[in-house]
């Protein structure tokens, strides 16, 4: 059955890569991807996926779904250029190897049995539509996810930050004591570096990260509001929330006492951190090595946070890194690595990236114990988080 399917593979390589050179000359940012989208899907109709346009009312999301059975395999989808350069995450490249699989393995699930889902995720890594998703429960039937990725290494067992983004807004002209008057920057001012010192004091792996205060000019000498975004990042989204709880107290506090006005507030749903999934991971190793990529690197810490992360505390999931340079000093992202995607050694490994997933999948359908293990492995790590 393996040796069917890439064989079926084989007839449709220039399409499937003909996605990683569309995709790049036709980049879009985030949630604005309607050119990629609508070719995604028009190629996944030629293939009889079934399509939900404008998914849960995201212009520019869909799902895709062949199939009517369990185990149900689930492939994340990303085209969003993230930036105005183009696609210097690679997601051009990304979305090549979902779809690739996808569509692979679709050749032969009325035979094997299962079904398959596309999800097409707009937006960017750190919070874009997966968050948004999941608290739909559009992933609670799914078996299994893959969202691979490029970058300058493969490397699987990977992890990422948990992030919370908060805002405060203090709006009080002059705030008066005995001794001095503090504008509104004062007191801004004084409980960023009061929070800086919370968090470090929860744990040394959490820190304020991307802080942008800003500050309106008072008719008097004393600015009349300021307002500061940040994130808060850890290794656990629980150290997170514990931090947010600490300072919406703190704030409580200081509004009694000085008598000033703050509004604090989420900007963005908070992200957790990735378990991926050692069982998926294992299987897909082994399928890697299969098809040729041998170097293997072990637990690449992200030092961003990414809405997957938040997928895989609900199914089992893996984000593997698949490397498509030959310098590992070339970073993602950049415009010198979005070039890069288009290369002989990029589609290459691209290729051997999408059999694999294709390899892991019927493994994965084949041995429904397989997927039982992967999900009895990811409520041990859930576990050990509580």
């Amino acid at each position: 059955m393996k040796q069917n399917v890439l064989s079926f593979l084989s007839t449709i390589k220039s399409e499937i890569l003909d996605i990683n050179k569309f995709l790049y000359e036709n980049s879009e940012n985030c949630f604005n991807e309607y050119k990629s989208s609508d070719y995604i899907i028009k190629l996944l109709q030629k293939y009889n996926f079934n399509i939900e346009k404008n998914f849960i009312d995201i212009p520019t999301a869909f799902r895709a779904r062949i199939g009517h059975s369990h185990p149900e395999i689930c492939f994340i989808c990303k085209y969003s250029s993230g930036s105005d350069d183009g696609h210097v995450f690679g997601n051009n490249a990304n979305a090549t190897m979902s779809l690739g699989a996808a569509i692979g393995l679709s050749s032969v699930i009325d035979k094997i049995g299962g079904s398959i889902l596309v999800i097409g995720c707009p937006g960017k890594y750190s919070n874009g539509s997966e968050i948004i998703m999941t608290k739909e429960n559009v992933f609670e039937n799914c078996s299994v996810i893959f969202a691979p990725h490029v970058d300058n290494i493969t490397s699987i067992n990977n992890t990422s930050q948990a992030c919370t983004t908060l805002q405060l807004d203090y709006n009080n002209l002059l705030v008066s004591n005995d001794n001095a008057n503090q504008s509104s920057l004062d007191v801004c001012l004084h409980t960023v570096h009061f929070i800086n010192e919370l968090v470090k004091n929860i744990s040394k792996e959490c820190y304020m990260d991307h802080l942008n205060l800003t500050c309106d000019n008072a008719l008097v000498e004393y600015p009349s509001s300021a307002k500061v975004k940040f994130e808060i990042k850890s290794k656990d989204h629980k150290l997170c929330h514990k931090i947010e709880e600490n300072i919406r107290s703190y704030i409580k506090c200081i509004e009694d006492i000085i008598n000033i006005d703050c509004s604090i507030k989420l900007i963005e749903l908070p992200c957790k951190e990735l378990l991926d999934n050692k069982i998926v991971n294992k299987l897909f190793e082994n399928n890697l090595k299969e098809t040729g990529l041998i170097e293997m690197n072990y637990g690449k810490k992200m030092l961003y946070p990414l809405g997957i992360g938040t997928v895989s505390h609900t199914t089992p999931t893996i984000y593997p890194s698949i490397s498509i340079v030959n310098d590992p000093s070339i970073h993602c992202p950049s415009k010198q690595f979005m070039d890069l995607t288009l290369t002989e050694y990029a589609q290459c490994n691209i290729w051997k990236a999408i059999e694999a997933l294709i390899l892991t999948s019927i493994d994965l359908i084949e041995r429904k114990d397989l997927i039982y293990e992967s999900t009895t492995s990811l409520s041990k790590n859930i576990s050990k988080t509580l």
